[in-house]
C-alpha cells in the first residue's frame, strides 16, 4: 500500500526561482564551507558550516515561498540573506524545519489536508526539538498547526484536531517532565536588534496580504486562500516571538532562517499595494 503525504511539494527545476534555491543552498555551503576550511578549522567543521549554511538558505527560501507564494524574489532574497545572518549564531536546521512544515499545513499551498504521515512526522519532530533553543515554542506551534487548517478541511477535522491533541499532550509533557523549558532571558545587542526588526516586518506582513493569484499544487486546482496565508504569516510571528521569549538570543538566532522570510515578505507585500 502505497504511503501518502498531503504536504509534500517537489522541487520543479523548470521554474527559475526552484533553480535559484538549488544554487544559493549550493553556494551558501560552498562558501561557508570554504571559509570555514581557510580559517584553519578542520575538515569536519568546514562541513558543518557548509550544512549549515545551505540548510539555512534553502529553510528560509521554502519559508518564504509558503508565506509570499506570488513573489518568488521574497524567497530569493531571503535565502541570500539567511546565511548572513548566521554570522551572529548559528540557525537550528531542525526547528526550522519544523517550523516550514507547520507553515504549510496552515496556509494550504499544496491544496490537500495533512494525512496520518504527516501527523506521525510532524508530531516526532516536534517531540525532538520542544528541548532545543526555541523549539518549545515552535513544538508548540506545530502541534497547533493542523487544528488551525482543519477549518478548510471538513472530511479531515477529527484528523486534524486528534492529531494536534496528541502533538499538544506530547510537547507538554516533554517539557514539564523531561527538562527544563529554557532561560527565560532577554535578548541583546543584535539579537534584539534582530526581534524587534522581524517584529515589526512581521506585523507587516500579517496585516498587509494583496489578492493572491498563485494556485495549489492539487491536481484538482483551486487558488491560494489569502485568510490561510494571513494565518501562516501570524503563525510564524507567534512562533519567532515565543522562541525568542523561550530562550533568550539564542531562541532568536534559532529561527534566523524565519526572520529574514518575515522580512522580504513584508518589503513585497508593501510594493504589492502599488501594482
Amino acid at each position: 500500500m502505497r504511503i501518502r503525504s498531503g504536504i509534500t511539494r517537489r522541487i520543479d527545476l523548470s521554474y527559475r526561482s526552484n533553480r535559484f534555491a538549488v544554487v544559493a543552498t549550493l553556494g551558501s555551503g560552498i562558501v561557508a564551507g570554504g571559509i570555514g576550511l581557510l580559517s584553519g578549522g578542520g575538515w569536519w567543521p568546514a562541513v558543518a558550516d557548509g550544512v549549515l549554511a545551505g540548510g539555512a538558505s534553502f529553510l528560509a527560501w521554502a519559508t518564504a515561498r509558503e508565506l509570499d507564494p506570488d513573489h518568488p524574489a521574497s524567497a530569493e532574497i531571503a535565502a541570500v540573506l539567511a546565511p548572513v545572518l548566521l554570522v551572529a549564531g548559528p540557525a537550528n536546521l531542525l526547528v526550522m524545519a519544523v517550523l516550514l512544515v507547520s507553515v504549510r499545513v496552515v496556509a494550504g499551498t499544496t491544496g490537500r489536508a495533512a494525512r496520518p504521515i504527516d501527523l506521525l512526522l510532524l508530531g516526532l519532530a516536534a517531540a525532538l526539538i520542544c528541548l532545543r533553543a526555541g523549539g518549545g515554542a515552535v513544538a508548540i506551534v506545530a502541534a497547533l498547526a493542523p487544528a488551525l487548517s482543519a477549518w478548510w478541511h471538513p472530511p479531515a477535522r477529527r484528523l486534524l484536531f486528534a492529531g494536534s491533541g496528541a502533538m499538544l499532550l506530547a510537547v507538554a509533557a516533554l517539557s514539564v517532565f523531561v527538562g527544563d523549558p529554557g532561560p527565560w532571558l532577554q535578548p541583546e545587542g543584535f539579537e534584539r536588534g534582530l526581534l524587534v526588526s522581524g517584529l515589526a516586518a512581521g506585523m507587516v506582513a500579517t496585516w498587509v496580504v494583496a489578492p493572491l493569484r498563485s494556485a495549489t499544487d492539487s491536481r484538482q486546482g483551486g487558488r491560494t486562500l489569502e485568510s490561510r496565508i494571513r494565518l501562516a504569516r501570524v503563525m510564524t510571528v507567534v512562533a519567532c516571538v515565543g522562541a525568542a521569549v523561550w530562550s533568550g538570543a539564542a531562541g532568536v538566532l534559532a529561527v534566523g532562517p524565519a526572520w529574514a522570510a518575515l522580512g522580504t515578505t513584508a518589503v513585497s507585500s508593501i510594493a504589492a499595494l502599488g501594482e
